[in-house]
């Protein structure tokens, strides 16, 4: 097939390539080239930044307040160094009865005493 003079100044290849962009869906008179963009975004950020920043410095310097400072409370001394008179006190026995699994019966007993100390004053 000759090529004629009515597709224009495109060789075959050209058109072919064109049908071919077409069929895709893109325009065919238009470069491959990705278009540049703007530093649209880059200023956009910057701005986000610095707004942020003037934020933080504002609230760090003019709304946050100080903490109070405590005072410190001296260790309580204690009353007296006398040493302790020890009282013991016995209680009464606890039974705790309870029954096994192979039916036999046991009985525990808990006998407690306790140990408290007072003032030689008192």
């Amino acid at each position: 097939m000759a090529d004629t003079s009515t597709s224009g100044d495109m060789s075959r290849e050209e058109s072919e390539a064109a049908i071919r962009a077409m069929r895709a869906g893109k325009d065919p008179n238009s470069d491959d080239k990705p278009k540049k963009k703007g530093k649209k975004k880059l200023i956009l950020l910057i701005l986000i930044l610095l707004i942020g920043a003037a934020g933080g410095a504002g609230y760090k310097f003019v709304l946050a307040k100080d903490e109070p400072v405590h005072a410190e409370v001296p260790e309580p001394k204690p009353e007296s160094d006398e040493p302790l008179d020890l009282v013991y006190i016995d209680l009464d026995p606890l039974f705790v009865p309870f029954q096994t699994e192979d039916g036999h019966r046991h009985k525990i007993v808990v006998v407690l005493s306790l140990e408290v100390g007072r003032r030689a004053s008192e």
